[in-house]
């Protein structure tokens, strides 16, 4: 089983390379291709003794410092992570990784009603609830 921290490396790494990530981004063969693999050993990874100090405090801080082959540097920070209650989603990157994760339990048309039947779940009817799940 991986490390988290070799897992957030090769995270990372596949989205500097691909700019996205979704499940299929963690197959086998896209964890092992050379690319990735040559990608997480350039990245250094460590807390910030700032942001150490906080310590986990729901909000997920990041201080993101990138080097580039001139050897400029570029710092990127976010205090609030989108998906906290303060900061949430915008309705359609929930659709998108809804839709993401039901691949392989149903096909789009099942997975889009399940959407939204989910999305208006307070207004749902017994038989849309016990639908749900059903391929």
């Amino acid at each position: 089983m991986p490390s988290r921290q070799s897992s957030r490396l090769n995270s990372l790494a596949y989205r500097l390379i691909f700019g996205k990530l979704s499940l299929s981004s963690f197959t086998d063969q896209n964890v092992l291709a050379p690319e990735i693999q040559a990608m997480m050993k350039k990245i250094k990874m460590e807390v910030s003794p700032e942001l150490a100090k906080l310590g986990f405090i729901g909000t997920a801080p990041i201080r993101l410092k990138v080097y580039l082959k001139d050897g400029m540097a570029i710092t990127l920070s976010n205090d609030l992570a989108v998906g906290n209650p303060e900061k949430p989603l915008p309705e359609q990157v929930v659709k998108e990784k809804f839709m993401d994760c039901s691949k392989g339990a149903a096909d789009q048309e099942k997975a889009e009603k399940w959407y939204e039947i989910l999305k208006n779940l307070e207004n749902a009817t017994q038989e849309e609830i016990l639908s749900l799940g059903n391929p």
